[in-house]
């Protein structure tokens, strides 16, 4: 009986180093409602520059808009398996280029990045984040047609 404990235990440590392993070398603690989280990643996203496109956030990176960056920022968080977020991915997409080089776009897939998602709270998507250039946070669950998201782009600028 003792050995099956110490084999199932060992099995189980081994799992849990081989899934920290995989989730990146580094952590970062990130600040989300007044509360500090830790997200396994590489690098932070965004940077000082506005990329032209939206930017798939990779499993190796994670967000933190502390102190803002002097621009406007826009976040989806989505999924592939989900209806609302394939129908919102084109408006995101579409905004994107009418708002190239004064909004930075971002998209996350939740489940490709869970913990960022998890650090920013996501529970249900889409799920979309507003950004202001000081880093102020606000958010919206749920789909947008492109005139309410071009509205709330608009109170960003």
């Amino acid at each position: 009986m003792n050995f099956i404990k110490t084999t199932l235990s060992a099995l189980a440590l081994v799992s849990i180093m081989t899934l920290a392993s995989c989730a990146g070398s580094g952590t970062k603690e990130v600040t989300v409602n007044d509360s500090i989280v830790t997200v396994a990643a590489e690098k932070v996203i965004p940077n000082e520059n506005i990329t032209p496109e939206v930017y798939d956030l990779a499993a190796d990176e994670y967000l933190s808009f502390e102190n803002g960056y002097g621009y406007p920022i826009v976040v989806d968080f989505n999924a592939t398996w989900c209806g609302p977020c394939r129908a919102f991915a084109p408006i995101f997409e579409e905004m994107s280029k009418k708002y190239s080089g004064k909004i930075q776009f971002i998209s996350v897939d939740v489940d490709r990045c869970p913990d960022v998602a998890n650090a920013f709270q996501v529970q249900s998507i889409p799920f979309i984040l507003f950004v202001t250039p000081d880093g102020k946070i606000s958010s919206h669950v749920g789909m947008m047609d492109a005139d309410e998201l071009d509205a709330k782009l608009q109170n960003l600028l």
